[in-house]
């Protein structure tokens, strides 16, 4: 085990790097301690998996969670390991992140979020729609240097 580990370890919803990704000093404040890291992110996915469970209660419909989900995950066990070794300003701006995953993963679980976009919604340009010109009332020609239309 490292912390460079990019595969999720079995049951869980963010690997080591995801962490590490999120904050790069995350190593260093726990003292290389992996264990530590990996019961926050046994934690966060079960938090996750209990939020969830409401919009999917008889298990995870996908084979493995999608990039957004790895990334709230991470956040969530990130914060967990950070925040009794931070001083309250440098938690502000993980606390602010681990607060939007939350909103993201209710968002979720009631179905006003999406895990990602549908590939079948398109979006179609909107198309406006004028009236044909009246050729009858323009001058065809080419146009002098002068500014001058010189018929044809």
């Amino acid at each position: 085990m490292a912390f460079t580990d990019a595969e999720p370890d079995a049951g869980q919803w963010c690997s080591r790097q995801d962490c590490v990704d999120v904050l790069h000093a995350l190593p260093t404040y726990l003292r290389n301690d992996e264990a530590e890291l990996n019961r926050n992110i046994a934690r966060a996915t079960d938090y996750a998996k209990a939020t969830l469970r409401s919009r999917w209660p008889d298990g995870w419909p996908f084979a493995s969670p999608t990039p957004a989900l790895r990334e709230v995950v991470a956040i969530r066990a990130t914060y967990a390991c950070f925040r009794s070794r931070a001083l309250p300003e440098e938690l502000d701006w993980l606390r602010a992140e681990a607060e939007a995953a939350d909103q993201f993963l209710a968002d979720l679980a009631a179905g006003v979020a999406e895990l990602e976009p549908i590939p079948n919604k398109t979006a179609l340009p909107a198309v406006g729609v004028t009236p044909p010109p009246d050729w009858g009332k323009r001058r065809w020609g080419f146009v002098h240097a002068a500014n001058g239309v010189r018929p044809t």
